[in-house]
């Protein structure tokens, strides 16, 4: 059985993964990509795209 100290450390390990790949995908200009995605989507949707 997985102990409380284990699963703590498992959460703080994912959470720092989260936070890294946010930082790396914001330093890789994606931030503009999806943007710019999602606006073509819902562009779509209405019908003025």
């Amino acid at each position: 059985m997985i102990d409380k100290l284990n699963i703590n450390l498992i959460r703080f390990i994912l959470l720092a993964l989260i936070v890294f790949s946010i930082i790396y995908g914001i330093l890789r200009g994606e931030v503009q990509i999806v943007l710019r995605n999602a606006t073509n989507i819902c562009l779509d949707c209405i019908g003025i795209g």
